[in-house]
């Protein structure tokens, strides 16, 4: 990767200048819930496929 020297550099000084960052297209369709109800939600979901 050609910007690794650059993230390594960045990093070692506390920088995030040259952190990947990807959260994609579906971030702004994100919840903000706790772990028991995310898990409650994901199981849900799961049963749903069988």
């Amino acid at each position: 990767m050609a910007l690794q020297p650059l993230r390594v550099a960045a990093e070692a000084r506390g920088s995030g200048d040259f952190t990947p960052l990807w959260a994609g297209q579906g971030a702004p369709l994100a919840k903000v819930r706790d772990a028991a109800a995310l898990t409650r939600a994901l199981a849900g979901g799961a049963d749903r496929l069988r």
